[in-house]
């Protein structure tokens, strides 16, 4: 049996001002068939008062391995050194979220503020099964989960003040949906996160902004389409 090995840097200089946990993922030790897997890692001060979960990023080009990047942002609370109480991976397996944990005890594992550096050699065993293949995975409530990207009309449209955007996602990506004037300056970020698959609405409120044709792009993986809405006020 396989498993999916993860490797942690734990790098760190007082003097910077982001705090980042960074690993590795072998995309070769995943099953077939999976969606893009996240990441998250939870974190907490000395005397765990303070707990944050934070998504973590892919960082750098795609291939084999890729980077996973959480960062915080160094406070009173976190000035130099922060507790990993845990790190989680998941990832779409026909249609089901299926998520490996891993739990530190306390005070076993660090970060010290610092810039991005390369995941330490060896790593950290989440024991996924890699021979298993995604593909033959019975999915559980997926009838209406979509099978394709697609990008909604805006409606309604013309609208003042706002309007609802639908996306539909067939698997777990980085998604960005970003709001642009006639010139094609951007004036709205609406969605800039990790998704899981499926259907969204999201509502977009221009009372700041003046009447005008505005466009709006959703990005996510190598999908992308660019639709048109009119602001009447």
């Amino acid at each position: 049996m396989k498993k999916l090995i993860v490797s942690a840097a734990l790098m760190g200089m007082a003097s910077v001002a982001l705090a980042e946990v960074q690993f590795d993922v072998m995309y070769d030790a995943l099953p077939m068939d999976h969606g893009m897997p996240t990441a998250t890692a939870t974190v907490a001060d000395f005397a765990q008062i303070n707990v944050q979960t934070i998504d973590c990023a892919v960082n750098g080009p795609a291939g084999v391995p890729l980077a996973y990047q959480c960062v915080i942002q160094a406070d009173d609370l976190f000035p130099t050194t922060a507790q990993i109480l845990n790190l989680s991976f998941s990832f779409d397996c026909g249609g089901d979220m299926v998520t490996y944990s891993l739990d530190y005890a306390p005070f076993s594992n660090f970060y010290l503020t610092g810039p991005p550096s390369p995941p330490a050699p060896g790593g950290t065993d989440f024991g996924i099964d890699a021979q298993a293949d995604c593909s033959d995975v019975v999915p559980t409530d997926t009838e209406d989960l979509p099978t394709a990207f697609a990008l909604g009309n805006a409606y309604p449209n013309p609208f003042n003040p706002a309007t609802t955007i639908e996306f539909a996602l067939p698997q777990v990506e980085m998604v960005s949906l970003n709001v642009f004037n006639i010139t094609g300056q951007k004036v709205a970020t609406l969605v800039n996160e990790t998704m899981a698959r499926g259907s969204y609405e999201i509502t977009f409120d221009a009372s700041a902004l003046s009447s005008g044709v505005y466009m709006y792009t959703l990005e996510a993986g190598d999908y992308s389409d660019t639709k048109k809405m009119v602001l009447v006020k």
